[in-house]
C-alpha cells in the first residue's frame, strides 16, 4: 500500500539504488529490497481519517509516476 510506513535495515538501506524522488519511493523500495533477497513481511496497520490539512499526493501526477517507476523497474529486472 501506499501507506507510507516501512521498516528497512540500515544495511540493506544503504545498498539499494534508490532515485526515485516522491512517493513512488515506497514502489521502488519494495521492489528493490526484493530483488535483494532480502525478506518483505506485510503488517497490516489502522489509520484514522485526516482532520487537518490536505494531502499532498496528486492522484494523476503521483500515481503517473508510480506507474512508471513499476514499468522502468520491470524492465531492469
Amino acid at each position: 500500500t501506499q501507506a507510507g510506513f516501512r521498516a528497512v535495515r540500515r544495511a540493506l538501506w544503504l545498498r539499494l539504488p534508490l532515485s526515485a524522488q516522491r512517493y513512488e519511493v515506497e514502489t521502488e523500495v519494495l521492489v528493490r529490497a526484493i530483488l535483494a533477497g532480502a525478506r518483505v513481511t506485510e503488517v497490516p496497520v489502522t489509520r484514522r481519517p485526516r482532520t487537518h490539512g490536505r494531502s499532498a499526493l496528486h492522484d494523476l501526477r503521483d500515481g503517473g509516476r508510480i506507474l512508471a517507476c513499476m514499468l522502468r523497474l520491470r524492465l531492469r529486472a
